[in-house]
């Protein structure tokens, strides 16, 4: 029986045609968050309320604050589509949210566009919290729509940062882009100016102490997400238009399902210079197995262990002319680090993250 691929997600559903995932991280901030608030937020601007009154209210402003993560990341996802660009999927992780949106047609104009939504909604819905909060005369819904009111006028100048991947950051880029018609120095000037700026977080939070612990956190999370949003661009600059011929590997080995882990080890990862190797069944693909396989079977029963039963089996296959950074897409979709490469339903090569690592060092350096 095959092993599935390790899920970090929850998927939530759909919501316009958009799928909404839930990143495990999430569960962990929202527990945070909402000891925060029950602990110190609405203690000291609400004395009046109980220990269960403040959780209670603590834990349904934090599952209202992603919600408005939510519609914001919406806001972005919806002029996208309506420029007929693709988005597959939001993900909401342990600080805001990311819209998975194919850069198809994108243009400065349409960036700047699809950028700027996001904070303008953040505003909008900080202010219908405010007309409730005067509209009502209930206490605990005052203090919620107190608390969301501001958290949506600061997500929105928060997001407003010139620093990518912040909405600031990406409206900064398509101005540079606009000006420079280079995308790739233009995102290199936004992502420097997000790192700088979560520099700037982390030693704020250094310098407050523990009362800077989600500057920190904040400052740790956009470096990253700078650094990866980046190269993520450079990425699809040099795979964009270039079919997955020439990328993929031609000369490359496979493996039967019923060969032990022990041979694999020994006869092909040993032996010959691949990261993954297709698993067949007589003549026809059926799997992908990487050296993850072998970190998964207990070394005692690699002798017994059956390729099949750690293989990822293969739901996709990319066509030799098909566009390589759409079949990295795929491979970043389906979880997996490669795929066969047919010409009318024929296998003729594999394309695997150690093709596309070399192609891309190639480009870069000729670059």
């Amino acid at each position: 029986m095959n092993k599935k691929r390790r899920v970090r997600a929850v998927k939530l559903g759909k919501i316009f045609g958009i799928e909404v995932e839930l990143h495990y991280s999430w569960f962990f901030i929202f527990v945070l968050l909402a000891w925060a608030l029950s602990s110190q937020f609405f203690p000291y601007y609400f004395p009046r309320f109980s220990k269960l009154e403040n959780w209670i209210v603590g834990s349904i402003a934090s599952f209202l604050l992603f919600v408005s993560v939510l519609l914001h990341e919406l806001s972005h996802s919806l002029v996208a589509k309506s420029y007929r660009m693709g988005v597959h999927k939001i993900t909401l992780f342990f600080f805001g949210g990311v819209a998975q949106i194919t850069g198809e047609h994108l243009t400065p104009k349409r960036e700047f566009r699809m950028a700027i939504a996001g904070p303008a909604f953040s505003v909008a819905l900080a202010f219908i919290f405010y007309f409730i909060l005067l509209s009502t005369v209930n206490v605990y819904i005052q203090a919620v729509c107190f608390y969301l009111f501001r958290l949506n006028l600061i997500l929105a100048v928060f997001n407003l940062v010139p620093g990518f991947p912040l909405d600031g950051g990406r409206i900064f880029r398509s101005v540079l882009w606009y000006f420079m018609k280079d995308i790739k120095k233009a995102t290199k000037w936004a992502a420097n100016s997000g790192k700088f700026f979560a520099i700037f977080l982390v030693v704020l939070g250094v310098l407050a102490g523990w009362g800077g612990l989600w500057f920190i956190l904040i400052g740790i999370f956009l470096y990253m997400m700078a650094e990866a949003s980046y190269e993520q661009t450079i990425i699809k600059e040099l795979l964009e238009g270039v079919p997955v011929s020439q990328v993929m590997k031609k000369d490359f080995k496979s493996v039967n399902e019923n060969l032990t882990i022990a041979k694999l080890f020994t006869n092909y990862f040993m032996k010959y210079k691949q990261d993954n190797f297709l698993v067949t069944k007589g003549k026809k693909p059926i799997g992908i197995v990487s050296i993850g396989c072998l970190k998964r079977i207990p070394k005692p029963i690699w002798g017994k262990a059956k390729v099949k039963s750690c293989m990822l089996p293969i739901l996709r296959t990319a066509d030799v002319n098909e566009n390589s950074y759409k079949a990295l897409m795929k491979m970043s979709e389906e979880g997996i680090s490669a795929m066969p490469v047919v010409r009318n339903k024929k296998l003729i090569g594999i394309f695997d993250t150690d093709a596309i690592s070399k192609f891309l060092r190639l480009q870069i350096e000729l670059d």
